[in-house]
């Protein structure tokens, strides 16, 4: 993987500061909470920013999206039917759901966006 050096590239490149969908405080709550919030939260960072390295979304997109699977978390979380991967972890396989339900739902934004 490569490591930039945000001053080189800002020498060479126009580079502008934006806020982004989701901030460190957010990411921060979500990883405490516990549960299965953590897992979804690696399984949607970790297809996002594939397709950013990829080249197939902008930077300011990762953080929309990720934000977008919690949003998504957290509406399952109330619905009467939930997965109950997605209520605890109990097992490797509980937490590995939560995961590969965390990038599904990454890979179902990131498909409107593509």
């Amino acid at each position: 993987m490569k490591i930039y050096n945000v001053v080189q590239l800002s020498k060479n490149y126009d580079l502008k500061i934006v806020r982004t969908g989701l901030t460190k405080a957010q990411a921060i709550k979500v990883a405490k909470q516990g549960g299965a919030a953590p897992a979804v939260l690696n399984g949607a960072n970790e297809t996002v920013v594939t397709a950013f390295l990829g080249g197939e979304i902008r930077f300011v997109e990762i953080a929309e999206t990720v934000a977008a699977v919690i949003k998504d978390f957290e509406k399952a979380l109330g619905q009467v039917e939930v997965p109950s991967f997605l209520q605890k972890i109990s097992t490797l396989e509980d937490a590995e759901h939560a995961d590969k339900w965390g990038s599904k739902q990454a890979s179902r934004i990131l498909e409107s966006i593509i």
